[in-house]
């Protein structure tokens, strides 16, 4: 969830149970009021009633004028005076439906009657009322929370912009093009700031990037100088006449190493690149024609070691990405199932849109079989391989986001490429 929205959450949630609240209090406040009016009203009434059966005894209170209902319960009444407040309910003949009703019963003497009293008011004014302020509190509050929440979006969207901004061109940032990020200064501290310590930050990274780059190019190329004297001077020597059995070999043994030096430098090469992103080029490319070719190149070796080869390639496979990098992933994993094949044994090849699965028959496994992913990992410390070459297949699917997976199982080797 955006920060923008987490926020606005927190304070439309914090100001709607305000209003909430406060709606509630003030509709039963409001009702309590109305209550109490209504009772002032009959109150009023009966000191009304009781005032004139004062001043004109004979006076027949059923008579009176007054707001709402009046009723005489007796004309002589022998109990003891009562003032009861209570609300009940009374059928309108004229609406012809049940209506509530709020009543007073009172009684009041004189010297020549001793009356029992019920005045009477509708409250079905009051519910509607009632009815009307909560629909009108209900419907200010829906309006409230709508106003509300666009108007902090839009605020919000606003304030928020510069951080949006900043994002998007960190985001476009790449260390390869050799471009410092430009931003355009804000009116809010935090967010210069922030501009400050990303311009910093790239700098450095693209800097650091650049004299590693520099390093390893130069590295790569210097060490592979000298190898190149060391092995034409070592070839040389073995073409020699007047060398010894003993001199053969421990030069033999030089050239050799020499060679493994060579192709180490070259490996451990071609991860720093990886690492670098400096594949950054890719393309729609068929990936069975590649499977294809570096089939047809290892033949001599296949046709060696006596391999049959079954495949069930799908002609329509493409996968987007940088051909040099496609190019050595195939090549690693055919010539791996090769190297570490067995004498007449087997290579199966599936390729579909979802996957490819290379299988080849082989010895048994001494590690679990995905650790051979990492660098320098062989099937055996006395192999003379240099054991990156799952290492550099395994950086290759990471920077193209493919699933790689190795298993083993009975003397077969599977490996599973998900794109």
């Amino acid at each position: 969830m955006k920060l923008l929205n987490k926020t606005g959450q927190f304070y439309l949630l914090g100001l709607v149970s305000v209003m909430l609240v406060g709606g509630i209090i003030f509709y039963f406040l409001l009702i309590r009021s109305l209550n109490h009016f209504e009772t002032e009203n009959l109150l009023n009434s009966r000191d009304i009633v009781i005032e004139k059966l004062s001043k004109m005894p004979t006076q027949n209170p059923n008579l009176m004028i007054l707001e709402g209902n009046l009723e005489i319960l007796s004309n002589h009444y022998e109990g003891k005076g009562v003032d009861i407040l209570q609300d009940t309910t009374s059928f309108d003949k004229r609406e012809n439906e049940i209506i509530p009703m709020r009543t007073l019963t009172f009684s009041f003497k004189n010297p020549q009657h001793h009356y029992l009293i019920r005045l009477s008011k509708s409250l079905i004014e009051r519910d509607e009322l009632r009815e009307v302020i909560g629909r009108f509190i209900v419907i200010l509050l829906g309006l409230f929370v709508v106003v509300l929440f666009w108007l902090n979006r839009i605020i919000s969207k606003s304030v928020w912009m510069p951080f949006y901004e900043i994002l998007a061109k960190t985001k476009g940032f790449k260390v390869t093009q050799n471009q410092p990020l430009k931003f355009v200064k804000t009116n809010i501290s935090e967010f210069d700031d922030l501009q400050n310590v990303l311009q910093e930050l790239t700098h450095q990274i693209s800097t650091d990037y650049h004299a590693l780059k520099e390093f390893t190019e130069n590295a790569s190329h210097e060490i592979q100088t000298p190898l190149a004297i060391i092995r034409s001077k070592l070839e040389n020597l073995i073409q020699s006449e007047n060398l010894q059995e003993a001199e053969m070999k421990a030069i033999q043994t030089v050239y050799e190493a020499a060679g493994r030096l060579s192709k180490l430098n070259q490996s451990l090469l071609l991860l720093t690149k990886i690492d670098n992103q400096q594949f950054v080029k890719q393309e729609q490319i068929n990936i069975s024609q590649i499977i294809e070719n570096q089939l047809t190149n290892y033949e001599d070796f296949i046709l060696g070691k006596q391999i049959s080869i079954t495949k069930e390639l799908n002609k329509t496979v493409e996968l987007e990405i940088n051909a040099v990098l496609l190019d050595i992933l195939l090549s690693n994993l055919l010539m791996n199932a090769i190297k570490h094949n067995v004498k007449n044994g087997t290579i199966s090849i599936m390729l579909t849109h979802e996957k490819i699965v290379i299988q080849n028959k082989g010895k048994a496994l001494q590690n679990v079989p995905n650790d051979f992913f990492g660098r320098f990992k062989k099937h055996n410390a006395e192999s003379d391989s240099l054991g990156l070459g799952l290492a550099i297949v395994k950086k290759i699917c990471d920077t193209n986001h493919l699933k790689i997976d190795y298993q083993y199982q009975n003397n077969l080797h599977k490996i599973e490429i998900v794109f």
